[in-house]
């Protein structure tokens, strides 16, 4: 399988717009307070800030040398309390879910970077709680899992260290 991640240049930007503007739509089904803007377009409010801080780095998921989603990585202080690292964002093109893409993307990412981790999930979306786990499970990665609200939303939150795991990615 030919799966990358490929840090987002400043010339991409407007991509990487475009794909949060479609992970949102997705996650409106999940959040009362996510809505388009007046013209219809999903926004995200501090995607300005993406562009302008070292410790948040955005990622496309490329698969055949293809845009088909992207992840959003961050280090403190954008992170939990005593973790590294969040992956504070994930999504894949619907066609291209259930393929272990994501996966692929995700170990690339684990691989380049040692230490402890944050991943946080709304409580009502279900398919996102299930691929965790079932990444969690075939990756033999434990964690510590924990309920928090985020705003108005109920989420689940789970933390892992990375260098007992390489020997196994």
């Amino acid at each position: 399988m030919n799966i990358a991640l490929e840090i987002v240049s400043t010339e991409q930007l407007e991509i990487l717009k475009n794909f949060y503007a479609l992970y949102l739509h997705d996650l409106s089904e999940f959040s009362p307070t996510l809505h388009p803007n007046e013209n219809g377009f999903f926004e995200f409010d501090a995607f300005e800030l993406i562009c302008n801080r070292d410790e948040l780095s955005p990622y496309f998921i490329t698969y055949e040398r293809k845009y088909v989603g992207f992840l959003l990585f961050a280090k403190t202080p954008f992170t939990a309390p005593e973790t590294d690292f969040c992956i504070n964002d994930l999504f894949l093109l619907k066609a291209y879910r259930g393929k272990n893409i994501a996966d692929q993307a995700i170990l690339e990412l684990l691989k380049q970077n040692k230490g402890t981790y944050y991943v946080m999930q709304l409580k009502s979306n279900k398919t996102a709680i299930h691929f965790w786990e079932k990444f969690y499970q075939k990756n033999g990665i434990q964690y510590q899992a924990a309920e928090k609200m985020d705003g108005d939303d109920l989420c689940l939150t789970q933390t892992f260290t990375v260098p007992s795991l390489l020997s196994k990615l």
